[in-house]
């Protein structure tokens, strides 16, 4: 709404003093009348030059009885016109008084000024206060009214609105802006907590990942050394080793890559090679054999025969087939079936896709697949541990080489993750 508002309504029972009060703040007087007032206000003397005065131009409407103008208020506040002030009689014969009329308008609108118009047998000056209290919201006016009165309280009163609604709006705002900063400041309180919740579960999980595959190298080292260990077992306790030893140095490896990439330092060196891919897949396996003869899993690989061969980054490959795989074997139940699948997608790309018949994803999980450090709910990440980095780093080691990556998991058990890749 504009600052300005030249919105005034009359209350009044007698015709004539809506028309005065009009002709007042139109300045439409007689002539002399008006040179007196002009005098007055403008402060005119001889030996100044004449000035045009330009009256401010009000927008008056009349109302004849209380409801009446209780009525026009309720409507112009709606409509988001409100007036700026009213002339209220005290005296109105039927229905509600001025004093009524008053309290009921200021109950719609308490920023309306008030002229309350009186004469000397209407309610005295302690009366008026005692029914509406000490407020800078109304002035008493006296009849008969003088002209020049008039015009100056009506000028002063829409000003006074005026500056009121403005300090008001500026009020509001600021509360805004506190509102604001108090919501910002609240999530970042949040955001803060949750990023040292995160730290700190990632350290817990950091350490038990760690100490694991170290446990089982310690352990094999020091039965190595026992001389009653047979030549077979001390093979099986070699591979065991070499088994833990990789998996160590593979989430080792992931964390520095990882921590590369969150701190800007990562800088994508693609450096391709051809390699036979079913034999590659095999050699991801290796790292996970125990683990699947402990589980029963089922291990199927299915290469289409155009994909014997690809030439992509080894490293980085190797790196998203272990996570993918990992991904598969720590949600697959016993005696469940896990399945790596490769097919064209055109000249260019193929997929492949990991399979397994394990519990499931519910839809609202599946946005924290890829984000670092999301795991699933907390029943679930307590049974099921990991750093909560490996889905992350897949996701962004393919679509840095222009892949894509995703997840399929139907109504169900089971889940099949795919990335797609250049042939070449």
């Amino acid at each position: 709404m504009a600052e300005s508002n030249n919105r005034i309504l009359i209350i009044d029972d007698q015709t004539e003093i809506h028309e005065d009060i009009r002709k007042i703040l139109s300045f439409k007087t007689e002539s002399s009348e008006f040179d007196k007032i002009e005098e007055k206000l403008f402060d005119r003397i001889e030996n100044k030059p004449e000035k045009n005065i330009n009256p401010p131009s009000y927008k008056i409407d009349s109302a004849y009885e209380g409801k009446e103008g209780f009525e026009l208020v309720k409507k112009a506040c709606e409509l988001g016109k409100p007036y700026a002030l009213a002339f209220v009689d005290v005296r109105i014969p039927t229905g509600w008084d001025g004093i009524e009329t008053i309290k009921h308008i200021w109950k719609k609108d308490p920023n309306i000024q008030i002229i309350i118009c009186t004469a000397h047998s209407d309610y005295s000056w302690k009366s008026i206060v005692v029914q509406l209290g000490v407020s800078d919201n109304y002035l008493i006016l006296k009849k008969p009214f003088d002209p020049i009165e008039i015009i100056q309280i009506a000028s002063a009163l829409r000003k006074k609105w005026e500056l009121t609604h403005k300090l008001m709006q500026q009020i509001e705002s600021l509360e805004s802006a506190v509102a604001k900063r108090t919501k910002d400041l609240s999530e970042a309180k949040q955001f803060a907590e949750r990023a040292n919740q995160i730290k700190t579960d990632f350290l817990r999980n950091v350490t038990h990942e760690l100490i694991t595959p170290l446990h089982g190298i310690i352990g094999g080292t020091e039965l190595l050394s026992n001389e009653k260990v047979g030549a077979q077992e001390k093979n099986e306790l070699i591979n065991d080793i070499l088994t833990n030893a990789n998996h160590l140095f593979q989430m080792i490896s992931d964390i520095l890559y990882f921590t590369t990439i969150e701190t800007h330092e990562f800088e994508q060196t693609v450096k391709p090679e051809q390699f036979e891919l079913e034999k590659m897949i095999y050699e991801v396996k290796k790292m996970f054999n125990k683990l699947i003869e402990e589980k029963k899993l089922e291990f199927i690989v299915e290469i289409d025969s155009s994909l014997s061969f690809i030439t992509t980054d080894l490293t980085q490959f190797k790196r998203v087939l272990f996570h993918l795989i990992s991904n598969a074997i720590k949600f697959t139940q016993e005696k469940g079936t896990i399945k790596v699948r490769a097919t064209p997608l055109n000249r260019e790309q193929f997929r492949l896709e990991v399979i397994d018949s394990g519990i499931g994803i519910k839809k609202e999980e599946i946005a924290k697949l890829f984000v670092p450090f999301q795991q699933l709910d907390a029943g679930m990440s307590k049974k099921y541990r990991g750093l909560g980095i490996g889905l992350a780093l897949v996701k962004h080691i393919v679509e840095s080489q222009g892949g894509e990556v995703g997840v399929e998991a139907p109504n169900g058990s089971g889940a099949t993750f795919f990335i797609t890749l250049a042939l070449h």
